[in-house]
């Protein structure tokens, strides 16, 4: 049985743009969420997290599996840190998006000259 591979993104993404006044609301939400004082909080770990995998990937001699999976958790660290911002751009992309009519039998007006 092959399984098509989940995109967290998109899945995210999809689930806030149920209604038409979802993408906004989810927008302010993760607008919210970022002035947070716990919010602020969880970013100073994570920026002091990040900063520790990098020093540990520069430092590091060993080479291979080890430093992918350093450099993994790395990129979740900044994922998650980010995960507000990229929603946000992401729903604000979807909103922003023209409307296309893929129909090729709808009557197009034309403006009289």
């Amino acid at each position: 049985m092959n399984k098509k591979p989940r995109n967290i993104r998109t899945e995210l993404t999809d689930e806030f743009k149920r209604t038409p006044e979802a993408p906004a609301v989810a927008i302010e939400d993760f607008t919210n969420l970022k002035h947070q004082p716990g919010w602020g909080r969880l970013c100073s770990v994570l920026d002091k997290k990040i900063a520790d995998y990098e020093k540990e990937i520069l430092d590091t001699d060993t080479d291979g599996e080890e430093l992918n999976r350093k450099r993994d958790r790395r990129d979740l660290c900044l994922y998650f840190r980010n995960l507000p911002d990229i929603l946000i751009k992401a729903l604000s992309d979807a909103v922003n998006a023209p409307n296309v009519e893929l129909d090729p039998y709808v009557k197009i007006e034309r403006k009289e000259k």
